[in-house]
Order: structure tokens, then sequence, then C-alpha cells
């Protein structure tokens, strides 16, 4: 459940980042095209980093994993 939340919330911040960034740009006279590029781009940018820290929080589990195998490598030795 708390991974449900994480990643709508991490959607509604790409989401809410997209639509100020469309108004910022088109204020700043930005042509439309490459504001939707630009923005769309920014936004993919945020959502994958929100994806990978919050969401997913891979540097946590690989460090876990890391810490657990790695103690099973002291009782096995694959040098022949």
């Amino acid at each position: 459940m708390g991974q449900f939340i994480s990643l709508n919330l991490a959607l509604l911040t790409g989401i809410v980042l997209r639509v100020i960034l469309f108004a910022v740009f088109e204020k700043w006279g930005l042509f439309c095209l490459p504001n939707v590029a630009i923005g769309i781009g920014i936004a993919a940018f945020i959502n994958f980093i929100l994806y990978d820290k919050v969401v997913f929080r891979r540097g946590r589990y690989q460090k876990r994993a890391l810490k657990k195998y790695s103690a099973l490598s002291d009782y096995t030795d694959f040098k022949r």
C-alpha cells in the first residue's frame, strides 16, 4: 500500500510540474512545440529520479542485499 501511495505522489508531482512549466514557458513566449518537448523532458527526468529514489528505493535495497549475501561469501570459496 505504501508503494502505491508513493507512486501516485510521484506521478502527481510530475503532472503538477508539467502544468507549471507549460504556463511559465508560455508566459516567456516560447512556441508551443518546444514548450511541450522541454516540459515533457524535464518532467520525465524528475519522474525517473522520484521513481528511483522514492518509489522503488533501489539504493537501500542494494545495500541490504549486498550486506546479506556478502556474509555467504565467507563460507563458500569459489576459487579453484
